[in-house]
């Protein structure tokens, strides 16, 4: 099965990263109201 264009595979700790990215986002987002 191939990736859409323009997506990748990401290592797992490239993954934990964004994740964590993510996280802290929604966290900040949330303080905001949005």
């Amino acid at each position: 099965m191939e990736l859409p264009r323009g997506m990748k595979d990401f290592e797992p700790e490239e993954l934990a990263k964004i994740e964590h990215v993510r996280q802290k986002f929604q966290e900040t987002a949330q303080l905001f109201g949005f």
